[in-house]
């Protein structure tokens, strides 16, 4: 089986699809969740959160938008997110700059808290939220953002290059903020 029939068969709910998308694909997502947390077990929960979201959102991948890989990456750093937001967790997160990008094997890494994250999302200039939210929390396409807020693709980008640099600057002018920790 293909990938495209792997995909194909989970978008219609296929139990062998599904543990063929996952048998293909755990040992990434384990990884990816490692990344998040030190804890063995954590991850392992992290990444059966990650599958649960992949085949409840997978009818939204389509080939002609991009890789499987840079959506499935995504949908699952997204999932990751907003666990330990929910949780109200410390997270690392890698380097803004990095942050969407697919196929990078080192990361700089900083720990961050959740409460730190929001707040300094709340500090975003209007335009740079809008998109940075649709972007990375609600899986929006560049296309998809442009059509809804019409504007141009490229603004879109823009927009999101420098709502990262806006994020990276806050994070760097408070590092006596980054190690604070809520406690669960």
């Amino acid at each position: 089986m293909n990938l495209n029939e792997i995909i194909n068969g989970c978008k219609e709910r296929d139990i062998k699809s599904e543990r063929e998308l996952f048998y293909l694909y755990s040992k990434k997502v384990y990884s990816l969740s490692r990344k998040y947390t030190n804890d063995h077990e954590e991850a392992q929960d992290l990444t059966q959160e990650c599958f649960i979201k992949i085949y409840s959102q997978i009818h939204r991948y389509f080939e002609e938008k991009g890789k499987f890989d840079a959506w499935m990456y995504r949908v699952c750093v997204n999932t990751i997110l907003q666990i330990f937001r929910d949780n109200k967790k410390s997270i690392k997160i890698v380097d803004i700059e990095h942050e969407l990008e697919i196929g990078e094997e080192e990361y700089d890494y900083i720990e961050v808290s959740g409460e730190f994250i929001e707040q300094a999302m709340s500090e975003l200039p209007k335009g740079y939220k809008e998109i940075f939210s649709l972007f990375v929390v609600q899986n929006w396409s560049h296309k998809k953002i442009a059509d809804h807020l019409q504007i141009s693709e490229g603004t879109s980008r823009s927009q999101l290059t420098k709502a990262k640099k806006y994020l990276r600057n806050i994070i760097n002018a408070n590092p006596t903020r980054l190690y604070e920790r809520q406690e669960v």
